[in-house]
């Protein structure tokens, strides 16, 4: 039998540089490795912090659950909101007052809310109580939609008017005239002679209406107007 070290030597190899690659072996096999994988870490982790880890997950799928809850409640509502609004469009004008009313109490998006009030104001307009229009009016002053809000401004002060609440309507057309921005700005200066010759402030409205017919920007429509108003109160002084 060829003795190992004979046969090393054989080979070209030191018994020596032999058992150095061995002892290495069996230094770093008795040490392990020097690096733990991520899901060593993890799992050791969850071990080690099994009820946090447990209360987290619990969080998460209450949180989860949660959403989807809230998500299918919202569309259960908005299907239910859906169906009423059907019915209102059909309904007689009571009962489809009733209904707005019911929708409104549901919170619905803001824009579908404006478009419920703008029917409660058409309704209320054909039955001609003017102070429920007047106050859906001044709800949608605050309308987060431009032609919305400028539009209420305008039928809030008519609606006053209507009412024969003449100073409280006088008010209305004034914050409307202010408005510069507003494109009802001139027909809120229409109004507001009115109310000042309802109130015989003669002397206002004259100057009120003189403006109109000054401004060449005015309307030819609202020019007109303005000058049966001032023929009128010309007629009236003399």
């Amino acid at each position: 039998m060829i003795e190992i070290k004979g046969a090393l030597e054989a080979l070209g190899i030191k018994k020596e540089k032999v058992m150095t690659k061995y002892e290495v072996k069996k230094k770093n096999n008795g040490k392990g490795d020097a690096f733990i994988s991520f899901f060593d870490r993890l799992l050791r982790w969850i071990i080690e912090h099994r009820t946090k880890f447990f209360l987290l997950i619990g969080i998460i799928l209450l949180a989860l659950v949660g959403s989807q809850v809230y998500f299918y409640l919202q569309a259960s509502q908005a299907k239910k909101v859906a169906n009423i609004y059907e019915k209102a469009l059909q309904a007689k004008p009571e009962e489809a007052l009733k209904a707005w009313k019911v929708i409104l109490e549901k919170d619905p998006p803001l824009q579908l809310g404006d478009y419920i009030r703008f029917n409660m104001a058409g309704i209320y307009t054909e039955q001609k109580k003017w102070e429920e229009v007047a106050k859906i009016f001044a709800q949608l002053e605050n309308s987060s939609l431009d032609y919305v809000r400028y539009l209420s401004f305008w039928s809030h002060a008519l609606a006053l008017e209507n009412a024969n609440q003449t100073q409280e309507a006088l008010k209305a057309y004034e914050t409307l005239v202010s408005q510069k921005e507003n494109p009802y700005q001139v027909y809120g200066k229409l109004g507001k002679a009115r109310c000042l010759r309802q109130l015989k402030e003669f002397a206002k409205a004259e100057k009120t209406l003189a403006d109109i017919l000054e401004n060449p920007d005015s309307p030819a429509h609202v020019k007109s107007e303005a000058m049966e108003q001032w023929m009128s109160l010309k007629l009236r002084s003399s």
